[in-house]
C-alpha cells in the first residue's frame, strides 16, 4: 500500500514553526503579547539589531517622560556614583598627572563620570574615548581627552575567538571619518590616527593631528551585544505610564456634572414655535449652559432640576497602578519609598527593603570600577607612550567608590561592643582563645563593611617598616620635563 501522505522526520518541528509565526504576529501588535516586545527569542542570548534599537529608543524615552521609570534610573545612579570615583595609581608623577589632566575643563572629571555612568544605565552600551594630540614624530603627547562616541554608529564588534565575552575590535561608521576599524584601547594598543583640516576653506593651513581610542563598555548582558541596563522593566514602565494617561484623559471628561430638567408637560395645543413645552426647555437648556456658579433657577413645584455625577471607581484605577507600580519596583528591588511614599513601609521593613538594592548596587559598583580601571591602565599606558617617567606595567591603578548606605555608626558600635564582651566571657571560660576571639571580632567589624579598612598585624609591620625605609631615604622628584604643557 503506498503512503499517501509523508511521515514527518520530526513532528515538533511543525508546531514549533506555527508558534513561532504566531508569536511574530503577536509582535506587530503593540497592544498585545506585551512581554515579548523588546525580548528576543527564548534561546537568544542577546537582542537582535531591530530589538535592541527600538530598547534603546523606548529606554531613552521613558527616562525623559516616565516618572517611575527615570526615577529608577536616577536613584540607582545616584547610589552607584555616591561621592564620585577617584581614580589613585601608586606613583606620585603619574598620580599627579592624572590629576592635572582630569581637572582640565574639557575633561571635567565628576561631571563626566556621573553622565557616562547614566548613560550606560540608560542605552546599556558606552563607547568612550580618549583623544589625544600627535606630536611631529607620530607619537601621542601627554594630554588627553575624554569623550564618547554615540553607540548608533557601532556597525560590528569582533571578539577573541576562545573567549567571546572580550570584545577585540570595533567597526564605526561616522559622516565625520567614515567607516573605521578601531582596536579595544588597552595597554599596548595603538590608537588610530586621524588628520582633520585646521581651515577647510583653506588647504595651506595644514592639518590638526591627533590620535583615538576608544573602548567598549557593556551595562547588562549574556552575548556580546547589551541593552539598557533595566530591560525587564521597560514594557511595564510604558504600560503604566499609558495607563495613567488614559485615566487622566477619562478624569478630566468625567470629572464633571450634568443638570437633569424634569416638568410636568402643559399639553398644550401649540406647535412649533408656539410650543410653551419647547419654549420652556429652550429656556431651561440655555440657562444650565451658561449658568455662572452660584446662580439660581425658580421654578414652579412641577419642575425639579438635579445635578448628576459620574462614578469614576477611582479605587479600581489606583489598584491597577499599585500593582503594577509594586511589579516594576518590586522586579529590581527597588523600595518603594525610593519612588513615592513608602504606603504601608515603616523603619524596619525600610532596612529589610534597602539590604537587597544596597548589595545589587554595590555589585555593580564593583562592575563599573573594572571598567574604569581598564581605562586607567590604558591612559597610564599612553603617558608611558608619550615619555612619562614611568613604566605602565609595573603600576597599579585603583579605582574607589563612595559606600553605597548611609551606616549607623552608633548602632554598629554597639553591637561590636557587646560581641567583645561575649568572647571576653568565652575566653575567661576557657570556651575559645585569644586568636579566636580576635577573629570573631574582626568578622563581626569586617560585616558591617568596615572590612576595607583592617589590616592584618603582619601586613602593619611590612607596611611600618617600608614607612621607616622610605623615611631614611630621599626619593627623588619626578622628571615631567617631556610633558606637553
Amino acid at each position: 500500500m503506498f503512503r499517501l501522505f509523508k511521515r514527518r522526520s520530526n513532528p515538533g518541528a511543525g508546531i514549533a514553526q506555527r508558534s513561532k509565526r504566531m508569536r511574530e504576529r503577536f509582535d506587530k501588535d503593540d497592544d498585545g503579547f506585551q512581554g515579548r516586545r523588546v525580548g528576543g527569542s527564548e534561546d537568544d542570548l542577546e537582542l537582535n539589531a531591530f530589538e535592541r534599537q527600538r530598547a534603546i529608543r523606548k529606554s531613552r524615552k521613558l527616562y525623559r517622560t516616565s516618572p517611575a521609570y527615570g526615577a529608577v534610573i536616577d536613584r540607582f545612579a545616584q547610589h552607584v556614583i555616591g561621592d564620585g570615583l577617584v581614580m589613585t595609581v601608586d606613583h606620585p608623577a603619574a598620580q599627579e598627572w592624572l590629576n592635572a589632566q582630569f581637572a582640565k575643563p574639557e575633561n571635567n572629571w565628576p561631571v563626566w563620570v556621573s553622565q557616562k555612568i547614566r548613560t550606560l544605565i540608560v542605552d546599556g552600551e558606552l563607547v568612550p574615548t580618549i583623544t589625544t594630540p600627535t606630536r611631529m614624530d607620530g607619537t601621542p603627547s601627554s594630554n588627553f581627552t575624554l569623550g564618547r562616541l554615540d553607540i548608533e554608529g557601532i556597525e560590528s564588534l569582533r571578539s577573541h575567538p576562545f573567549n567571546h565575552d572580550a570584545v577585540m575590535e570595533l567597526a564605526y561608521k561616522s559622516t565625520a571619518f567614515g567607516e573605521r576599524l578601531f582596536g579595544i584601547a588597552g595597554p599596548g594598543v595603538k590608537p588610530e590616527k586621524f588628520q582633520v583640516p585646521r581651515d577647510p576653506n583653506d588647504q595651506d593651513a595644514g592639518t590638526f593631528d591627533f590620535s583615538t581610542g576608544l573602548q567598549f563598555w557593556r551595562a547588562n548582558t549574556l552575548g556580546v551585544r547589551s541593552g539598557p541596563l533595566f530591560t525587564r522593566i521597560l514594557d511595564k514602565s510604558d504600560t503604566l505610564e499609558s495607563f495613567l494617561a488614559e485615566s487622566l484623559r477619562k478624569v478630566e471628561y468625567a470629572n464633571r456634572f450634568w443638570l437633569h430638567v424634569t416638568y410636568d408637560k402643559a399639553n398644550d395645543e401649540g406647535m412649533g414655535e408656539d410650543s410653551k413645552d419647547l419654549a420652556f426647555e429652550e429656556m431651561a437648556l440655555k440657562w444650565a449652559t451658561e449658568m455662572e456658579p452660584g446662580a439660581a433657577l425658580v421654578t414652579g413645584k412641577d419642575v425639579e432640576v438635579d445635578a448628576i455625577a459620574p462614578t469614576m471607581n477611582a479605587s479600581d484605577t489606583q489598584a491597577i497602578y499599585e500593582m503594577t507600580l509594586d511589579y516594576i519596583l518590586g522586579s529590581e528591588g527597588i523600595p518603594r519609598h525610593w519612588f513615592s511614599s513608602g504606603g504601608d513601609t515603616n523603619r524596619a521593613t525600610a532596612a529589610e527593603q534597602g539590604s537587597r538594592i544596597y548589595r545589587a548596587v554595590s555589585n555593580y559598583q564593583a562592575y563599573i570600577a573594572a571598567l574604569f580601571t581598564q581605562l586607567g591602565d590604558y591612559l597610564i599606558w599612553l603617558g608611558e607612550m608619550a615619555g612619562l617617567p614611568w613604566t605602565a606595567s609595573d603600576l597599579t591603578v585603583t579605582v574607589t567608590m563612595s559606600d553605597v548606605a548611609n551606616r549607623d555608626t552608633m548602632l554598629d558600635a554597639k553591637e561590636v561592643l557587646e560581641v567583645t564582651t561575649a568572647m571576653g566571657e568565652a575566653v575567661v571560660s576557657g570556651a575559645i582563645s585569644d586568636d579566636e576571639r580576635a577573629a570573631i571580632i574582626r568578622a563581626t567589624i569586617a560585616s558591617k563593611s568596615y572590612g576595607d579598612n583592617l589590616e592584618d598585624a603582619e601586613d602593619r609591620e611590612a607596611a611600618e617598616e617600608v614607612e621607616a625605609r622610605d623615611d631614611s631615604q630621599e626619593s627623588e622628584p619626578a622628571d615631567l620635563s617631556r610633558a606637553d604643557a
